[in-house]
């Protein structure tokens, strides 16, 4: 009883000290670049950005560029440690190589989205000459973007880690293809809404059915590189195309599926 209690009061004394009191907002005071962003980001993709510039000012000047890329590193860091621990410590070769944590990437990037699509409330851009599906491609620009920024570099160390850098370009071409195709199918089922979208049971189950399939080919596929290499490159350059090209049918039925949806608090 009394170790109990002196726990309670240490971790009341912690908390005691941590915690501060803020009476007033903190305020902070930014120089203007949205005009310079939006001509910087113009350079790329014209026709998006107004709102990709406003977008990537949100995100810096709140601070959730942080939590964002956190919440997509983390998992991946933890995969690695996972089957760094089975292999090196319980020394059981599973055969993870580069290939199955470049498909892992594809999944996790589904956070990255989630994320994304929250980052402000979306019920004002009613007043604005935005229509749902052009501020949806505007998400997945910078999903796009932020996957590769992020993931390159992961696989970068993770092919350096494990001796494979030379399975690193094939390792690239997977997790730019399965990135792409599963940022489509989020998008495409949940537009801006992900975060409530992805608990109604019937959406959840065409999610399940459009990503899971892909996953368990591409890891196996993974797996069976290092017995046929050539065969196995083969079929991940086709099922690569094949997903670029439902991609592209995905995110071009983008308007006949959320056009006339109003933006609205999910």
């Amino acid at each position: 009883m009394v170790v109990i209690l002196a726990v309670v009061t240490l971790f009341a004394a912690i908390s005691f000290l941590l915690v501060k009191e803020a009476p007033s907002p903190h305020e902070r005071s930014s120089r203007e670049t949205y005009r310079k962003v939006v001509r910087r980001v113009r350079k790329l993709v014209a026709g998006y950005a107004p709102a990709l510039a406003k977008d990537i000012i949100d995100l810096l000047r709140s601070g959730m560029i942080f939590p964002v890329v956190f919440t997509f590193i983390m998992p991946l860091v933890f995969l690695y440690a996972v089957t760094w621990f089975i292999e090196s410590v319980m020394l059981i070769d599973l055969g993870f190589s580069l290939l199955f944590y470049a498909g892992m990437v594809g999944f996790f990037c589904t956070l990255l989205y989630s994320w994304l699509s929250n980052i402000d409330i979306s019920e004002c851009y009613n007043s604005l000459p935005l229509s749902m599906p052009h501020v949806i491609r505007t998400k997945l620009i910078l999903f796009f973007t932020l996957t590769v920024i992020v993931a390159v570099p992961y696989l970068i160390a993770v092919g350096y880690l494990k001796h494979e850098l030379d399975l690193l370009v094939l390792g690239l071409f997977i997790m730019l293809t399965v990135s792409t195709y599963i940022g489509s199918v989020v998008a495409y089922l949940t537009g801006l809404f992900t975060n409530s979208y992805l608990l109604d049971a019937g959406i959840l189950l065409q999610f399940a059915l459009a990503v899971v399939p892909v996953l368990v080919i591409q890891t196996l596929l993974s797996f069976y590189y290092p017995i046929n290499s050539s065969t196995a490159a083969f079929y991940i350059a086709g099922l690569g195309i094949l997903l670029l090209a439902a991609s592209v049918m995905l995110l071009q039925r983008l308007d006949k599926r959320w056009m006339t949806t109003m933006f609205r608090i999910a």
